[in-house]
């Protein structure tokens, strides 16, 4: 992939931009958020099930993006992680979780005083008779309501991805068919055995409601398939660290650092990159879409994607037509990782890494150095004469080491 946006001067540039809507965004990350690194190992998944966790502020700022994690022994689960790292930002927040929370999530959510949460029908977080009733009775009682939530990706949403994925940032791979199925399998044991009795579920007894939330988990299982789990060239993506312009183009020339001295995580980086990758399908730009995640100490503390100004509506700004090539219309483009910055959920970032799906833009680049960030991990790039001209503050980092720039190796 050029480090250069591409796609400028599209004869379809005209044409609205089908975004995937937000609340499914968020349910996404929730669920990829189950298959973190830093998600729990230890639990016996017939008692005790990891949960993804995104916690959404009223004005749509995404507070925590987070799941259940082991700590010194014990285990802390994905809500409880957000409500005690934030606990004067949480009250009123939208909070959107994997799976149907416990009992003890439950009442220290209805304590927080949040909003409202969701959470998709699948084997709640314990899949025990008490424990339902518990939280079924603990919601009726307090001011926080709760809603199963049914996912609404269209066979649009479908097609835009496809089209999105043939720029393969980081490659495609076949799935195992277990791996590919496993949530469709879970949820066609789950949806017949008892599940309106066992989540309070009464609207999916009525037969045409159970038909279209049949037809909507099937949709959008097929979205987190193709968008999320068939994404990367293979289960242990190859990365390696960009020492300086000369040798950047060619990867047999850029040693590999051992990862035993080398502090890089790629694991997480397998996981990040393919979730900053996700994020960029919000986008409303018509040529390119760009997803950002900002992690530091193993948190994420910032996402972020590319786009017009919020509220904006169609015809208000330029688009990038073949005229102007894009000149006009970047300076209306909110850029993914100005998002994440301005959206950030803590002020000092120094040593923070940067998840970022295409080379971010010179201005991207000062403000990297402003926050003090350490690390930029990319997909695949070509340090080309093109590159050098339109970003050359990204071309000059790399001699100077003023960031520590890994990308990945497509297989």
């Amino acid at each position: 992939m050029s480090g250069v946006m591409t796609g400028l001067g599209d004869s379809t540039y005209g044409k609205r931009k089908l975004q995937i809507k937000k609340e499914d965004l968020y349910m996404l990350t929730a669920l990829w958020m189950e298959q973190s690194p830093w998600a729990m190992t230890t639990t016996d998944s017939d008692k005790e099930r990891i949960v993804g966790a995104v916690f959404v502020q009223p004005n749509d700022r995404v507070l925590s993006v987070d799941c259940s994690r082991e700590n010194d022994g014990g285990i802390v689960h994905g809500a409880i992680r957000a409500l005690i790292k934030y606990p004067d930002q949480v009250e009123g927040c939208y909070v959107y979780l994997s799976r149907q929370p416990c009992a003890h999530c439950v009442k220290m959510l209805v304590q927080a005083a949040v909003k409202k949460v969701f959470y998709l029908p699948l084997k709640p977080e314990k899949d025990e008779q008490e424990e339902n009733r518990s939280v079924d009775a603990l919601f009726k009682v307090s001011p926080v309501s709760r809603e199963v939530y049914v996912p609404n990706i269209t066979k649009g949403d479908l097609d835009e991805l496809a089209s999105a994925n043939k720029k393969n940032l980081y490659g495609k791979r076949k799935l195992e068919k277990d791996e590919s199925v496993a949530l469709k399998v879970e949820w066609e044991e789950w949806k017949d055995n008892d599940i309106v009795a066992k989540i309070g579920w009464d609207e999916y007894s009525d037969t045409e409601i159970k038909n279209q939330v049949d037809e909507d988990m099937k949709l959008f299982f097929k979205w987190y398939v193709q968008g999320i789990l068939e994404t990367g060239d293979k289960e242990e993506m190859a990365w390696e660290k960009v020492e300086d312009n000369s040798s950047a183009g060619d990867k047999e020339e850029v040693e590999t650092p051992d990862e035993d001295e080398d502090e890089f995580d790629r694991e997480v980086a397998n996981h990040l990159s393919r979730l900053a990758q996700m994020l960029s399908n919000r986008t409303d730009d018509p040529n390119t879409g760009v997803g950002c995640v900002i992690t530091i100490d193993k948190e994420i503390v910032a996402i972020g994607w590319n786009g017009y100004p919020s509220k904006a509506l169609y015809g208000n700004h330029p688009r990038g037509s073949k005229e102007d090539k894009a000149k006009k219309k970047y300076p209306h483009i909110i850029y993914a990782l100005e998002n994440a910055l301005l959206f950030r959920n803590r002020r000092e970032l120094d040593g923070c890494v940067v998840y970022h799906t295409i080379v971010p833009s010179d201005e991207g680049i000062s403000m990297l150095y402003q926050v003090g960030a350490k690390v930029l991990v990319l997909p695949s790039f070509l340090q080309e004469d093109e590159l050098k001209k339109e970003k050359p503050l990204f071309y000059n980092c790399l001699p100077e080491k003023k960031l520590d720039v890994y990308r990945h190796i497509k297989g």
